[in-house]
């Protein structure tokens, strides 16, 4: 409708990346933890140590999140009050309560020693077994070998 050439062709392409990138994502993150994901990250693609350790502290914050979701739907219904998960105004409640939350985080933060744009020693190490290197390369090849094999442009 609004593009130029071959549209379903076009859409497949997309769709194919999409699904791949997906796959990608879900072969990460179930076979690594959170935790070894954001600090391998942060060592190989140079990522910021206040970006990683921020996502580290809200990944860890999910399950206070859940209970004070829980608890607020518990303290309304006490007062005759019924909270929906598609109201606004309950998860309003619940970020004001994790505002309350992130001052206390960067405080905790700060006297742990963490200091932003300052250099930090790591104690984590991230090596790659060869099978692992050699899987990669033979997905790599095989991927070009099909595309050239199957020509889809």
């Amino acid at each position: 409708m609004f593009g130029t050439g071959d549209r379903w062709h076009n859409a497949w392409i997309y769709g194919t990346r999409v699904y791949a990138y997906l796959t990608l994502g879900t072969a990460v993150t179930l076979t690594v933890s959170v935790k070894e994901l954001l600090l391998s990250l942060s060592l190989h693609l140079k990522l910021s140590a206040t970006f990683v350790y921020g996502l580290l502290a809200s990944f860890n914050l999910l399950e206070r999140i859940r209970l004070q979701f829980k608890r607020i739907q518990y303290s309304a219904r006490m007062r005759g009050k019924n909270y929906y998960p598609w109201q606004p105004s309950l998860y309003l409640r619940v970020i004001i309560v994790a505002l309350n939350w992130s001052g206390d985080l960067a405080e905790a933060m700060t006297s742990q020693g963490f200091s932003e744009g300052y250099p930090r020693s790591t104690t984590f190490t991230d090596r790659l077994p060869r099978w692992q290197w050699g899987l990669c390369f033979f997905l790599i090849i095989s991927f070009f070998g099909a595309a050239f094999i199957l020509r889809p442009w």
